[in-house]
């Protein structure tokens, strides 16, 4: 043998320059790199009904069992029906919804809008349901005429009729809807009358509002509102009041009616006699008068309008202006305030216009 060293070949040299890399056995490295690779957890799969494919096909099925439902109601084949007809047709089918259904308040109120919304090409068809036997049909027919509003005036006839309906809730709409209707509507003086003896006393109030805004229209009313100034409603005797100013001259009992009432009413009454006369204005001269002794009288709230009414009406006397001079001082500040008006609209119309000269 020889003392020569052992030959060492190249891929001892490899593994021991990879041996130097590695840390010592004792460090945390070691342990790291010397344990087997961590597993990743099994991936967790989505249950199927949570895919957005699902998600979409099960929204459009109840999307399409929705509208299936919904056009089979019987409500949806009324309503498709009533597109594919004229007013009249329309009208017919939702009266036939009123008659097979025992209806509550709220049905008969969307219907009438249904009815409403029809326009005026439905309004005979309407107009001949107010003769129909079921109550709730005719309810709901005068409803909808009211919901109308003037493009339902083509059925003042048949609402005027209706003022003696049997159902007082008929009654009651017919009268409120020919309140609303325009004045023009003269048709309905003749029933409004009629309503004036009626025993409900909500009727008579109406009835009397409406013939106050037909105005000179209702002159044939008179007779009818001079009595109504006698009835047990206390807003029924005012309104007539106020309803006669509102006719005015159109009739010639009126300013005697008035006069009578500013003699011989009540303070109420009297007040409103006096503003009534004032509303008619110069016509009204023969009851300067009178206005001028309920000016000098005590009752203050026809103080008031007696001055309001002087100075409407203008100086027809000669005692018209000292009286109003005087009440100009009076301790009630409304009387002080319509008599100042009176006076500056008297000066105005008896005031000359100014010559220009040539």
């Amino acid at each position: 043998m020889t003392g020569e060293p052992p030959q060492r070949n190249a891929s001892d040299d490899a593994l021991n320059s990879a041996a130097a890399q590695l840390p010592p056995a004792d460090t945390p490295g070691a342990a790291a790199a010397a344990a087997p690779p961590a597993q990743r957890p099994p991936r967790r799969r989505r249950p199927p009904w949570r895919r957005p494919w699902v998600l979409a096909l099960a929204g459009l099925v109840l999307i399409v069992v929705g509208l299936v439902l919904y056009y089979r109601s019987p409500g949806a084949r009324a309503r498709h029906l009533l597109n594919q007809l004229e007013p009249p047709g329309r009208v017919e089918r939702l009266l036939i919804r009123m008659r097979l259904s025992e209806p509550k308040s709220a049905d008969r109120g969307e219907i009438a809008a249904e009815l409403a919304a029809l326009g005026p090409p439905a309004v005979p068809a309407i107009g001949e349901a107010l003769k129909d036997e079921n109550d709730d049909v005719r309810i709901t027919a005068a409803e909808a005429l009211r919901l109308m509003g003037t493009a339902a005036q083509p059925a003042t006839p048949a609402l005027a009729e209706a003022l003696t309906d049997e159902n007082r809730e008929v009654r009651s709409i017919a009268v409120a809807t020919l309140h609303w209707l325009d004045p023009a509507a003269k048709a309905a003086v003749p029933a409004l009358i009629e309503a004036l003896t009626a025993g409900d006393r909500e009727i008579r109030e109406v009835a009397v509002a409406a013939l106050c805004e037909i105005g000179p229209g209702a002159a044939e009313a008179v007779p009818a509102l001079i009595r109504a100034q006698s009835d047990a409603n206390a807003l029924v005797r005012l309104r007539a009041v106020s309803a006669l100013g509102r006719i005015g001259p159109a009739s010639e009992e009126v300013i005697p009616a008035l006069l009578n009432t500013l003699e011989n009413g009540d303070e109420e009454m009297r007040d409103r006699a006096a503003d009534a006369l004032g509303r008619i204005g110069p016509a009204a001269a023969a009851a300067v008068p009178a206005l001028v002794g309920v000016l000098r009288a005590d009752q203050q709230p026809a103080r008031a309008s007696a001055a309001y009414a002087l100075g409407r009406i203008g100086p027809a006397t000669d005692d018209v202006i000292p009286a109003l001079t005087e009440a100009a001082k009076d301790e009630n500040w409304s009387v002080r305030t319509c008599t100042a008006e009176a006076l500056a609209r008297i000066e105005q119309l008896t005031e000359e216009p100014e010559d220009d000269g040539p």
